[in-house]
């Protein structure tokens, strides 16, 4: 439905990687990180991207610290502007396909 431009915005579990693909409003590669998007429902391939400085960049760096690529539950959104296959990364709820009690991005409680 993501894909196909009937919903605006999703929840998804996919898997993720690190990816280099910069263009459109995502186009400013300093403020944004891209991340390469595969998800086993669908064959086409996605981009997602959060700013460089949010929680959801950390939450995901950190997955991808310990592999090349990791699985996470996230919700997307689209971008006016961008192409059919580029979202924003909202969240990311789950640091695998299993949703806890707290979403992954969530900042650590001090």
């Amino acid at each position: 439905e993501l894909l196909g431009g009937r919903v605006n915005s999703a929840v998804v579990r996919v898997y993720l990687a690190k990816d280099q693909y910069f263009n459109g409003p995502f186009q400013e590669s300093e403020g944004w990180r891209c991340y390469g998007i595969a998800s086993p429902d669908v064959p086409e391939l996605m981009f997602g991207y959060c700013e460089a400085d949010s929680d959801q960049a950390k939450a995901i760096e950190t997955l991808l610290d310990r592999k090349k690529m990791a699985r996470a539950t996230i919700g997307l959104e689209r971008v006016d502007g961008a192409d059919k296959r580029q979202y924003r990364i909202k969240r990311v709820l789950a640091e695998d396909w299993l949703i806890g009690d707290e979403p992954a991005d969530q900042p650590a409680k001090q």
